[in-house]
């Protein structure tokens, strides 16, 4: 898969340098494999979490980080949204800009 955006990863874990090598892990991971479904990358990443118009959630670093992309499977391009705390993540939760799949609006 291409990824945009990987100056997002390197910029969190320049401030959080315990993550640097769980994010260079998943990056890597990610380049190498094509995922023609949604299926297919919860398949290989059990824990991520697979939201409304193709945007996922992987916890980085033992839960204490959370990566949210939006893949685009048509195109085979990851864009990477936000890198944030786990505190982070649930202010965006609570704001609605994460909803779950199947969720009012998605």
């Amino acid at each position: 898969m291409r990824i945009i955006a990987r100056p997002a990863l390197i910029a969190f874990y320049q401030q959080y340098p315990d993550v640097r090598e769980p994010l260079e892990a998943w990056y890597h991971i990610i380049r190498q494999r094509t995922f023609e479904t949604p299926h297919e990358l919860k398949a290989l990443f059990a824990t991520a979490s697979l939201l409304r118009d193709g945007l996922v959630v992987f916890n980085i670093g033992g839960n204490k980080y959370r990566l949210i992309v939006h893949v685009r499977y048509d195109l085979r391009i990851v864009f990477i949204k936000w890198v944030v705390t786990h505190r982070e993540y649930d202010e965006l939760t609570a704001s609605g800009a994460l909803r779950p799949k199947g969720g009012r609006d998605g």
